[in-house]
């Protein structure tokens, strides 16, 4: 029953959380964009934000959700009229506990497998306009190029301009870094120069592929790599292993909400995935000192105990 009750809240707290993060990330992934993306562009960002605020806000959402029907349930005095005819906290468990296990479930499907995919796809997006077509002129950051035939990354018979420079080349190759170009001829200001190799240097490089965009396999693959050359991977394998302790810490936080609400400490429940969340930033920073492990796990240990207290705490159950 409180479960059913709870789903109306729920929904819309999630629809609601949905909307903003989505419209947040976007905002902001627009705003970073070395180019203007198109409207298809944009639309392919739009459905990538969505595991990515899954992963973190819809737990928040579900406790939000959870957290406002608990409240008009012992608002309208419905706790108290189960109290009085016998029926304690015992009954709530079985439904609190399957929520939590579904929160945490589909939590760990974001962390592990959906964000990172739809993070390096939002990537691809971006980088999309980037990307030399035949025939296309491309411009970027005041680099103007056009390409007669693409071929992998080979561009043949290109033709470029840079600020008051503008030139031709039979061959050449677009890197992060630079477009480089061979066989051809520049003409700056009222000076043409024949060249055999040019290095133009790109003012903006293409961002670099950040840790939450890499599968599990490639994280661990890239922590067994640093630490075989001697480097320190413990930052890098705390970053895998929050894939696992995040949606736990979920569970638990959704595990909360009983006591704490239905037991008038509403207070304490809205604050706490500040707490948490505070906690885990201080375990990124103390990750040289605490270790891999147990930066990652460290606040998820002490969400256990919270729960405890609260749980045991409660007085009228």
């Amino acid at each position: 029953m409180l479960l059913r009750g709870a789903l109306g809240p729920v929904l819309a707290a999630v629809v609601l959380f949905s909307v903003v993060g989505v419209l947040g990330v976007v905002a902001v992934q627009l705003v970073q964009a070395p180019v203007t993306p198109g409207p298809d562009v944009a639309s392919r960002l739009l459905l990538c934000a969505l595991p990515v605020v899954a992963s973190t806000g819809g737990p928040l959402a579900v406790l939000t959700g959870f957290g406002a029907a608990l409240m008009g349930w012992r608002r309208a005095g419905r706790w108290r009229a189960l109290m009085a005819s016998g029926v304690g906290a015992s009954q709530l468990v079985p439904g609190v506990l399957a929520l939590a296990l579904l929160v945490g479930s589909l939590t760990a499907t974001c962390t592990h497998r959906l964000e990172p995919q739809a993070r390096a796809s939002a990537r691809d997006a971006l980088l999309e306009p980037l990307r030399p077509r035949p025939g296309r002129l491309l411009s970027v950051a005041g680099l103007a190029l056009h390409a007669e035939q693409v071929e992998g990354d080979e561009l043949l018979e290109l033709f470029f301009a840079v600020e008051d420079t503008v030139g031709s080349a039979r061959a050449g190759e677009l890197t992060d870094e630079a477009l480089v170009l061979h066989d051809g001829r520049v003409l700056a200001g009222e000076t043409l120069v024949e060249f055999d190799l040019l290095r133009i240097p790109l003012p903006e490089p293409s961002p670099r592929v950040q840790l939450v965009e890499r599968s599990d396999a490639a994280l661990a693959d890239l922590v067994e790599r640093m630490i075989a050359s001697g480097k320190d991977a413990r930052y890098e394998a705390s970053i895998l292993h929050k894939r696992t302790s995040w949606p736990v810490g979920a569970a638990l936080l959704i595990l909360m909400a009983p006591p704490l609400v239905l037991g008038r400490r509403t207070l304490a429940l809205a604050v706490s995935p500040v707490v948490f969340f505070g906690l885990v930033r201080l375990c990124d920073h103390a990750v040289g000192s605490l270790g891999a492990l147990g930066s990652a796990w460290l606040p998820v240990g002490l969400l256990v105990l919270a729960n405890l207290a609260a749980w045991t705490g409660w007085r009228d159950r």
